[in-house]
């Protein structure tokens, strides 16, 4: 570990003198998962509870925007 360690300093340090960009043995970084990724690993109870309750968020939303419209005919 100690040797890794001194490694990537001396990686570094090199890279830093000669203006090179330090490569790491490491692969990048993977992307976060997407909303889709994340939603597939929901129990399908889960996934389905979510999709009443936005279902109940919209529909109520949509009385509001409707009872806001007969208002302004009015």
């Amino acid at each position: 570990m100690v040797a890794l360690v001194a490694r990537y300093q001396v990686t570094a340090d090199l890279g830093t003198q000669e203006g090179a960009v330090c490569q790491s043995e490491k692969s990048p970084p993977s992307s976060p998962p997407t909303v889709a990724h994340l939603w597939l690993q929901l129990p399908v109870a889960n996934r389905q509870r979510l999709l009443w309750l936005l279902t109940q968020l919209l529909v109520g939303q949509m009385k509001l925007t409707e009872e806001e419209s007969h208002e302004l005919q009015d």
